[in-house]
């Protein structure tokens, strides 16, 4: 059976269980000073709080925007559950908060205690800024998922804004959002801090859907910064460079597109698709692994699709400043395997 609070309740000491669904209105008031077993969950609209000592929490959580979790007077709490954060968790300045679950949700961390993260943490409600009044610890079991729909922090990319240390460690699990076109040369600050940075990210995740796309972890005083770079030539990002990548700028060809975006044929970044995006490819031909099974390295551009670059050259000497103007001459030839 499912149970509501509107009012207080205080477990002074003990264990506290509830066996069905637990439901705490707003102005609903829940303390404990031992083990609390949810075996329902709970949806939490008011105030739970964790008082002194070592504390349990099992079950799964759901913080809505108004809820709030208290883990304060020298608590060291552990959440065995999952814990979805729409409001806030505050953890005090001499107090640890443990999660063995999942953690998600666009909610804060206030106060300036510990918030350790052993399982996977999801920040943002796709996407925003997560912000931690005090320490963040992902254990080299934690799993950071970020999520890039954009070069904005919070509204187009998640990032977890922390006033005191961090310690690193675990996977980074990245991917893409609402479309979002990634491409090398791109930079995120994933995680701020008002403090240090100790440890690493144990290996990287590419849930991107883009095999080709290399992406780098770096740090400064402030910040850790997610890079993103590629195979030079590899416009497509599949990890391979060949007849795919030689159509994009063929495709494109003598046009201004946006600035820096491979998948339109300017590895070059400076807004136009021309000799420097072609040389790109050229350059790097039959670089890194064809992505498809089965498939062969292709010949060099010097005995496939010849007449194709050559006219290319002349039709450059010829037309100097105004080449392959659409009104004179248009590369629409595509090389085909």
């Amino acid at each position: 059976l499912g149970n509501t609070n509107a009012g207080l309740i205080d477990n002074l000491g003990g264990s506290l269980q509830f066996n069905g669904d637990l439901t705490n209105n707003a102005g609903g008031i829940i303390t404990s000073r031992g083990p609390l077993r949810l075996m329902g969950g709970l949806t939490n609209d008011g105030n739970l709080s964790m008082g002194a000592g070592t504390n349990d929490v099992f079950g799964n959580i759901t913080n809505n925007a108004t809820g709030a979790v208290n883990v304060a007077g020298g608590s060291t709490t552990s959440f065995h559950g999952t814990m979805t954060n729409s409001g806030d968790v505050f953890v005090g300045f001499d107090s640890r908060a443990t999660f063995f679950n999942a953690v998600s949700g666009a909610g804060s961390f206030s106060g300036t205690g510990v918030v350790e993260f052993t399982n996977g943490f999801s920040p943002g409600a796709s996407p925003a800024i997560v912000s931690f009044g005090g320490d963040v610890q992902l254990t080299g079991t934690a799993n950071l998922l970020i999520e890039l729909g954009g070069l904005t922090a919070g509204t187009e990319f998640d990032q977890l804004a922390v006033a005191g240390d961090v310690t690193i460690g675990g996977v980074l699990d990245v991917t893409d959002l609402n479309g979002f076109v990634l491409s090398p040369g791109m930079a995120f600050d994933i995680i701020t801090f008002g403090g240090s940075l100790t440890g690493a990210f144990s290996g990287v995740t590419n849930s991107t859907g883009l095999s080709g796309l290399l992406l780098n972890v770096s740090s400064d005083a402030d910040s850790v910064n997610l890079l993103l770079d590629g195979l030079a030539g590899d416009l497509n990002l599949d990890g391979f460079v060949g007849i795919a990548d030689l159509n994009i700028v063929l495709g494109s060809w003598n046009q201004n597109v946006s600035t820096g975006i491979w998948q339109l044929g300017d590895p070059s970044n400076d807004g136009f698709v021309g000799i420097a995006d072609l040389n790109a490819v050229l350059g790097n031909w039959n670089a890194g692994t064809p992505p498809t099974e089965g498939q062969t390295n292709i010949p060099e551009p010097t005995t496939l699709g010849l007449s194709v670059l050559c006219s290319l050259v002349l039709l450059r000497r010829r037309n100097r400043g105004d080449m392959f103007n659409p009104t004179h001459h248009k590369a629409t030839a595509l090389l085909h395997t």
